[in-house]
């Protein structure tokens, strides 16, 4: 089956899913919540009411009152309005996956039903990929009609792989960050260039940021049945024989440490991050996540 066919049957499965998902009332939910949890009011003049005791003195337009002869005062309406931008890693070690789906396609599968539910609630969704640079143009939407351009942009094979350079990404994406916007990073934190933890406190300090570590079993824990195996990377052909029995206790270890680091280093910088296996059901842990956060 050729890569074309192969990307069309995902991206038909995957609307299919998301058009299941919206007969289910827990869109409906997703969509209440990103509301309440995320939406930045604005306001819009709505028209005059005539001043009575307790209302604020200030609302008063003297010029209006002298043309009706009485004393009105300005009545504005709230407008929420609600700009996301999903940042996804879309390096080597996002292409890995043990399970049924590889950690870039449950990535994509999360953006796709969040940005669904944030253009349902009337709001703007922009994507950016990036691995050793941001991958150009930025997907820009805001109509639920143009949704299909995010699933393709999610889906494209042929620019996934090599390393994850946060810091080039944040400073090509920076005239989109925007006061009020909430930038989503995606990335299993574990193939990122040195220098990343600086991008993340940069993105605090402009942005709200949300990080979202997607992760797969074998980012954690080692089989237990399995004595020996041999790695290598496909990019290279070199490979070796790792002992599992001997190293699994150490590798379980330094994965908790490296998972700990990562979310102090975002809660330090005053952003919020949450965790998601590529086998779990997210959309009631996004909800329960979005819920804990008003």
């Amino acid at each position: 089956m050729s890569l074309k066919v192969e990307t069309s049957l995902i991206l038909d499965q995957l609307i299919e899913n998301l058009k299941h998902l919206t007969l289910d009332e827990d869109i409906e939910k997703t969509t209440f919540s990103f509301k309440k949890s995320f939406s930045s009011p604005s306001w819009d003049f709505a028209g005059y009411k005539e001043y009575a005791p307790g209302d604020d003195a200030k609302k008063i337009d003297w010029k209006a009152s002298l043309r009706t002869k009485k004393t009105l005062i300005k009545e504005y309406a709230e407008i929420q309005t609600l700009n996301v931008i999903f940042l996804l890693d879309i390096s080597e070690s996002m292409t890995l996956g043990t399970r049924e789906k590889r950690k870039c396609d449950f990535a994509a599968e999360v953006i796709a039903t969040l940005s669904y539910s944030i253009l349902k609630a009337k709001g703007e969704v922009k994507l950016a990929l990036f691995n050793e640079m941001l991958i150009t143009p930025i997907t820009v939407i805001n109509e639920l009609s143009q949704f299909s351009q995010i699933t393709k942009q999610l889906l494209k094979e042929e620019i996934k792989g090599g390393q994850a350079d946060l810091q080039t990404a944040v400073n090509l994406l920076r005239p989109h960050l925007k006061k009020g916007t909430f930038l989503f990073l995606i990335s299993d934190f574990l193939n990122l260039k040195d220098d990343w933890e600086e991008s993340i406190y940069a993105l605090s300090s402009q942005v709200f940021l949300i990080g979202v570590m997607i992760r797969d079993i074998i980012d954690h824990t080692l089989p237990s049945r399995i004595y020996k195996v041999v790695i290598g990377k496909p990019s290279s052909p070199d490979r070796f024989i790792f002992n599992v029995h001997k190293y699994k206790k150490k590798y379980e270890q330094a994965a908790r440490e490296q998972e700990q680091e990562v979310q102090n280093l975002f809660h330090k910088s005053g952003a919020d991050i949450f965790r998601l296996e590529n086998n779990e059901p997210y959309l009631n842990l996004c909800i329960d996540w979005l819920k804990r956060r008003r």
